[in-house]
């Protein structure tokens, strides 16, 4: 009739040690040695030894499974206030840490631990109701800014339609993130909008270290481990719309079980074997992985190609147009407009990026097929994409309006190209293929009459040919650029998620 609260036994097999209430310690010794006498007298035991005056200390959290280094810095923090360990134990389900110390030292030891954790800091979150969603906001740029106001603008509707409410608890740029457990309420939220789009950082120089430079393990992960991750979050998903390389951190999230919506396309492209770790983890631990905005913004381009695989079709080939930005410049091309002021043009209405070589690349496009080819089955990388950017090497520079001027030398060759082109009835246009035994990008000289060939301005378009969709292809069309019709596309993918895992 005695409780032992721990137990434990070295691997040497040598010792056996467990703690029982102090004022019942003289019975579990008598006890023992009654129930060993044999054993003691024969010499297999020792002794029956007891130490009084001690405690159990335990170190318990959901965040310590699968996370190493939890009980070294527990050691750590216990040695630097020279705290003896008389015994430890850990349970197979990883969450507990439990230390048998003297009496003593358990209120120093106590005291150190919550510092080092920073356990001041920590609030349990509030309950929720069924179908709440508690976002991480990856990104505050043009795309994330504009999502948070249409998850504000939208708040009621998505409660009365859907049932379903969502509230930002964390929201990060460069500099790292801002939280609130509670969740930011909408006036919190468009006051964070409205300092990032005068160009304020979320986090201070000050908070982010000596210069405002921010170290190779960023702030982003070191908050969000230290402040969220130790909170259990049931219906958790992270937004990223950066144009970062967060693969790293988002398999964080997802061993953490949060869902994951995508506007960022450099996650996606990643190695081939890193992108089939991934998806093996999203399904290991049931969740998530929608990405829909990373190609045709807001059109529902991989959702199609996805029913369209779940029917038992196969995708033979895809083309399309994947840039708004270098869909504007090539229909001025077209219209005969000299190809540097076309880029001049889509730069001041806010088409490029701030570095126009960075579209004229044909890079971003490169990503969106792979994601594309990716989703169909086909096993590559980046680098087997054949990408033909819209200027040579020789031109670049890292100054815009420097590399602007240069592209002036390209303009008497492209319109010649043009001007061959029209007299056949072609139209210049910066085209995806991906097909059976290759994929490249690059600027192509299509029918105008053909679907590709009527396409105008910024809007983008995917030409999908499968075995029932061989003689007459699918065709996808719609705006392809723009801070709203991405934004809608991740919200989009978010009402799918609630959908599908939250009983929304």
């Amino acid at each position: 009739g005695i409780s032992v609260s721990v137990i434990t036994q070295a691997s040497s097999e040598s010792s056996i040690c467990f703690v029982v209430p102090q004022d019942q310690s003289l019975l579990a010794q008598r006890c023992l040695n009654e129930a060993f006498e044999f054993e003691r007298n024969a010499r297999l035991i020792d002794e029956v030894r007891m130490v009084a005056n001690i405690a159990v200390l335990a170190v318990v959290g959901l965040g310590m499974k699968g996370t190493p280094g939890i009980a070294a810095r527990v050691f750590s923090a216990l040695s630097r206030k020279k705290i003896n360990i008389v015994a430890i134990a850990q349970g197979s389900s990883e969450l507990n840490i439990s230390m048998v110390l003297n009496e003593a030292d358990v209120r120093a030891a106590l005291q150190e631990l919550h510092a080092d954790f920073r356990l001041e800091k920590l609030r349990p979150l509030p309950e929720r109701v069924e179908k709440h969603v508690d976002l991480v906001v990856l990104g505050s740029g043009q795309i994330g800014r504009t999502f948070v106001k249409q998850m504000v603008n939208q708040k009621d509707f998505l409660r009365q339609t859907l049932g379903m409410s969502a509230s930002c608890i964390a929201i990060a740029d460069r500099s790292g993130p801002r939280l609130n457990l509670k969740g930011f309420s909408s006036e919190e939220l468009m006051d964070i909008v409205e300092r990032k789009a005068r160009g304020e950082k979320l986090v201070s120089s000050a908070q982010i270290g000596t210069g405002g430079t921010i170290p190779s393990t960023t702030p982003i992960q070191v908050s969000i481990r230290r402040e969220l991750f130790t909170h259990a979050v049931s219906k958790g998903v992270v937004v990223d719309v950066t144009g970062d390389d967060t693969f790293e951190l988002l398999m964080e999230f997802i061993e953490q079980k949060y869902h994951v919506v995508l506007a960022n396309k450099r996650p996606l492209t990643v190695p081939f074997e890193k992108y089939t770790h991934m998806l093996e983890r999203t399904r290991a631990q049931n969740v998530a992985l929608r990405y829909e905005a990373t190609v045709g913004a807001g059109l529902p381009v991989l959702d199609t190609i996805a029913k369209l695989q779940s029917s038992g079709d196969h995708v033979e080939t895809v083309l399309g147009c994947l840039s708004g930005t270098l869909g504007y410049i090539s229909t001025q091309l077209g219209a005969g407009v000299p190809f540097s002021k076309a880029v001049r043009e889509a730069k001041q209405l806010g088409y490029t990026e701030p570095h126009p070589a960075d579209d004229l690349s044909g890079l971003d496009v490169a990503r969106k097929a792979l994601i594309l080819a990716r989703s169909i089955g086909r096993k590559i990388n980046l680098e087997q994409v054949e990408t033909t950017a819209l200027y040579p090497a020789h031109l670049f520079s890292s100054d815009p309006e420097v590399f602007m001027n240069a592209l002036g030398q390209l303009d008497e060759e492209m319109e010649a190209l043009v001007q061959k082109g029209a007299r056949e009835r072609l139209v210049p246009r910066y085209v995806a293929r991906i097909e059976k035994e290759q994929i490249r990008v690059g600027l192509e000289m299509v029918a105008e009459s053909s679907p590709l060939g009527r396409l105008q301005g910024t809007d983008n378009q995917i030409v999908i040919r499968t075995r029932r969709y061989d003689a007459n292809p699918l065709i996808v069309t719609g705006p392809g650029a723009g801070a709203e019709v991405t934004a809608a596309g991740v919200v989009n993918d978010l009402v799918a998620i609630a959908v599908a895992h939250f009983g929304v």
